[in-house]
């Protein structure tokens, strides 16, 4: 799986992950990839924390404030750079040519800084960067966690998988009458760095404790994950009340377990088609250049869309 330090399986995930998102943004774009099996909201936003833990090492820890920075320089500046970017250009859209955008906030400080923290939608365009403070939050606390077990001696990645769980769930716990669609809150901010946490950290444990034992033949496999994916479904009613809106902490109408057994069973499946997919797909350079410009694809998408509809009304 491994050639010349580049993990080609998890490539084509993060291929497979920016595309759920693109593809969520347009109703699937008429492309069904097993979402009558798995909805991609109960799936995809969890995916990508999984996907980041699996790489997370623990040098880390060694020193945490380059860690930090590091990180903040990686996502949060160029985060706050775009913002602006898309902060002049929608007002631009908004009042000089008379676009109306579902999601819209006017140029401010607080719309600048503050929003997109605890919001993430204020300039409709780049809406999907409201991923961005939880991706950065999730990596500096789980860092600076480790970092404290570590002086304590009390690392063991089965003990932080239960722990982040416990978490996760007090964020949903949390949010219920907190947080509420298109409503900016610091209620938001936190309930969602909650959610995503445990994902972060099932990524790690499947890298250092659960990848080397997964060679279940494959029909083995997607045989355990549709028949527990069909009880989750059965459970919830319909697959498509299985929609977990991480981005407004809204939807958790299943109990506790569900959204997170359901975000497992979807990234278990695609993992194993990713590996699968290795041989013929591990190689591909288109597939490398998108899974290696997700955060371009996440912030830029929508300006596509937009792009794409204007021609579209002229020809």
């Amino acid at each position: 799986m491994q050639q010349q330090n580049v993990n080609k399986t998890f490539k084509i995930l993060s291929f497979f992950a920016i595309y759920f998102v693109v593809s969520g943004h347009v109703v699937h774009g008429g492309v069904q990839l097993a979402y009558d099996w798995f909805t991609l909201y109960s799936f995809h936003i969890p995916l990508f924390l999984f996907i980041s833990g699996y790489f997370y090492k623990d040098s880390a820890e060694e020193k945490p404030l380059a860690y930090i920075w590091k990180k903040f320089k990686r996502l949060m500046i160029p985060m706050y750079v775009w913002n602006l970017v898309y902060g002049i250009f929608t007002q631009i859209l908004h009042s000089g040519f008379g676009f109306n955008f579902l999601y819209w906030q006017p140029l401010s400080l607080k719309s600048l800084l503050i929003l997109p923290l605890n919001y993430g939608h204020q300039f409709a365009l780049n809406l999907a960067t409201w991923f961005v403070f939880p991706l950065f939050c999730v990596e500096v606390f789980n860092m600076l966690f480790r970092k404290l077990c570590g002086l304590l001696k009390l690392k063991n990645e089965y003990v932080f998988t239960v722990l982040y769980l416990a978490i996760g769930v007090a964020g949903i716990v949390l949010s219920r009458g907190r947080c509420a669609e298109d409503t900016a809150s610091w209620w938001l901010a936190l309930t969602r760095v909650m959610f995503l946490l445990p994902f972060y950290q099932i990524g790690t444990l499947y890298n250092r404790k659960l990848e080397k034992h997964d060679h279940a033949p494959n029909v083995l496999y997607f045989g355990i994950i549709f028949i527990l994916q069909l009880a989750v479904i059965l459970y919830s009613g319909t697959n498509n009340s299985l929609i977990y809106l991480a981005v407004w902490m809204t939807g958790f109408n299943h109990g506790l377990a569900v959204p997170f057994l359901s975000s497992v069973l979807g990234i278990a499946f695609w993992l194993r088609v990713s590996k699968l997919l290795t041989p013929g797909l591990g190689d591909s350079r288109t597939v490398r250049y998108v899974a290696d410009n997700t955060f371009s694809v996440m912030t830029h998408h929508l300006l596509g869309f937009l792009v794409l509809n204007l021609i579209l009304l002229n020809v």
